[in-house]
């Protein structure tokens, strides 16, 4: 609203930071990961999971948080569910940021029409697996309402109806 350009804004709150096109991430000298083979997604009607073999006992409690939030989300946004979801449990963080080109700190993302996220466990110790699912059950039924609108609609719809938590430090929303 100043005329502060958004250079200048950005070099206040993250100095340092260097703006480009993002292209591949390669890290130099880094000894090249090969993707470990996860189980096919396993169908429960509506709901197809894909786990790493150590967690595939998760299947069903995974398939009912899924089933319950969809719902609710599909009911609080006015929007039919979709009538498949598939959700992809990568077995590490490395295979993660590989297929999706996200970074690790993320949780999750839609890569395709389906559900990547990081490991189960990863999830369970940052304590956000239902928000992380949550959050990408929101970008997967409203982005597509939202058409060409900002990034940032999508994602502070997907922050806000996934009941995330605001900023530390922050007061909340009324």
């Amino acid at each position: 609203a100043r005329g502060t350009p958004a250079s200048a804004i950005l070099g206040k709150y993250f100095p340092g930071l260097v703006i480009a096109q993002a292209g591949p991430r390669l890290i130099p000298d880094a000894p090249r990961l090969q993707p470990v083979p996860s189980a096919p997604p396993v169908s429960a009607g509506d709901v197809l999971v894909s786990l790493p073999d150590d967690d595939q006992g998760e299947r069903t409690a995974i398939v009912r948080l899924v089933r319950a939030a969809r719902d609710e989300l599909a009911g609080t946004l006015g929007v039919a569910p979709p009538a498949t979801i598939t959700l992809r449990f990568h077995p590490t963080i490395a295979d993660y940021e590989r297929t999706t080109g996200h970074a690790w700190f993320t949780s999750g993302a839609i890569v395709g029409g389906d559900l990547h996220l990081l490991p189960l466990a990863v999830l369970r110790e940052r304590g956000v697996l239902d928000r992380a699912i949550r959050h990408q059950l929101v970008h997967l039924m409203a982005d597509p309402v939202l058409g060409k609108r900002p990034a940032w609609v999508g994602v502070g719809a997907a922050i806000y109806f996934a009941g995330e938590r605001p900023i530390p430090g922050e007061a909340a929303a009324g």
